[in-house]
């Protein structure tokens, strides 16, 4: 399991990408809007003209998520 503790752009690139690699990612996140869009809709990657949408986890805070 991967947490990927302050999950904004770049982070959530790196996490979408390990997801999509078949790894357990956790994106965490303050931001309530983006946590619950990111579990609603999953997390879209828009590179070079391919659009992927990654099913991953997001949370606010660590609490509860266990070991990663």
């Amino acid at each position: 399991n991967i947490a990927v503790l302050g999950a904004g752009s770049l982070g959530s690139v790196i996490g979408g990408r390990l997801a999509a690699a078949g790894h357990i990612v956790t994106l965490i996140n303050r931001n309530a809007a983006y946590v619950d869009t990111v579990t609603r809709d999953g997390l879209v990657l828009d590179e070079c003209g391919r659009r992927d949408v990654v099913r991953l986890r997001a949370a606010r805070t660590v609490e509860g998520l266990g070991p990663q």
